[in-house]
C-alpha cells in the first residue's frame, strides 16, 4: 500500500473545494504546476533518450502527454477511495507499460 501525506479522501475533498474557492484554488494551482513542470521533466527526459518518440515535433508531444500523465494519480486517488476491491497492486504493476520509463 502507499503511504501519501493526506488520505485520498482529503485530497478529493481538496480539489472539491479548489473549484468553488478561488483562495484554495490558487494554492492548488501553485501545487500543480510544481507537479507539473517535474512531470514535465521527466517526460521530457524519456523523450530525449528514444530516438524518433514525439516525432517531428517533441516538445507538442512532451505538451500533450504531461497531463495525460498528471491525470493518473487522481484516477488512482478517487478509485482507491471509493471504489470496493480496487486492486490498488495491479495499478501500479500496469503503470510501467502507460508510462514513460
Amino acid at each position: 500500500m502507499i503511504s501519501e501525506p493526506f488520505a485520498p479522501q482529503v485530497m478529493i475533498q481538496m480539489w472539491s473545494e479548489a473549484a468553488i474557492d478561488d483562495e484554495l484554488r490558487s494554492v492548488v494551482e501553485g501545487i500543480l504546476a510544481l507537479v507539473r513542470m517535474t512531470v514535465r521533466e521527466h517526460i521530457a527526459a524519456w523523450v530525449a533518450a528514444e530516438p524518433g518518440r514525439g516525432g517531428d515535433d517533441p516538445e507538442r508531444y512532451i505538451d500533450g502527454l504531461t497531463p495525460i500523465a498528471m491525470g493518473l494519480a487522481p484516477g488512482f486517488m478517487i478509485q482507491r477511495a471509493l471504489s470496493d476491491g480496487f486492486d490498488e497492486e495491479a495499478y501500479l504493476e500496469m503503470l510501467p507499460e502507460v508510462l514513460p520509463h
